[in-house]
């Protein structure tokens, strides 16, 4: 029903006039009513509390502006993460009219991944061009993270963050940019990110669970090697 009721809403939801927003609470009312069995009377928040449901408006609001995609203009900025040699960099560059005015390095451990460090230089973007006072372009060449952006059920911390910068700023546009084609940010930023691996200013994000998992498995291996050298059964 939701994405039905949102489609196409950063054609029109951005900025919801007060009767658009009463037309969607009032839309929302009638399922949220059927779902819960619900008295007629009811308060809407407790309806929205029980199923867990954000308000229709600023879902569609949240859903304009995380889509927005803007067109290469004088302030730009250019994102990039980076794994070399068990090292991960994330790093950034702002650039208005071709000349580095900004840039950003960030030494993940090495534990983290290339995602981790794409989300954190987005997001360190983003937060740069929301001081800017201006209106930005930010170009990223990594798909997973611009997804995950756009996402309305993402559970990173890092990303809500970045969602709700953009929510208050509708001067940030993100977009995508095709990486190693010669695009003067994007190869700035994939040189910050390599520099980053190596100086950038230590970040500390929590370790991915792949890597708790793995850790963990060696972990019960060790300790069930270590049960099978010391027995004297099953020989």
């Amino acid at each position: 029903m939701e994405k039905v009721i949102i489609y196409a809403s950063a054609a029109w939801a951005h900025n919801i006039t007060a009767r658009q927003q009463k037309i969607l609470s009032s839309i929302q009312r009638k399922f949220l009513l059927n779902i819960t069995g619900a008295y007629n009377t009811t308060p809407m928040a407790t309806l929205r509390v029980i199923e867990g449901l954000m308000p229709l408006d600023i879902k569609a609001k949240m859903q304009s502006t995380l889509v927005r995609v803007g067109r290469l203009g004088r302030n730009c900025d250019y994102e990039d993460g980076s794994k070399i040699n068990y090292q991960t960099g994330s790093a950034f560059c702002a650039i208005t009219n071709e000349a580095v005015t900004k840039t950003w390095k960030a030494k993940l451990s090495s534990a983290n991944t290339v995602f981790q460090a794409e989300v954190l230089d987005l997001k360190a973007a983003i937060e740069w061009a929301n001081t800017a006072n201006v209106e930005v372009n930010s170009w990223s060449d990594s798909e997973s993270s611009l997804q995950a952006l756009k996402s309305l059920y993402v559970k990173n911390k890092i990303i809500q963050e970045a969602q709700m910068t953009l929510l208050g700023n509708a001067r940030i546009r993100i977009g995508w940019v095709k990486a190693h084609i010669g695009i003067k940010g994007n190869e700035t930023a994939d040189t910050l990110a390599k520099e980053a691996t190596t100086d950038g200013t230590p970040a500390n994000l929590p370790f991915p669970k792949s890597y708790l998992k793995n850790q963990t498995l060696q972990l019960s291996l060790s300790h069930w090697q270590a049960e099978w050298d010391n027995g004297d059964t099953g020989r």
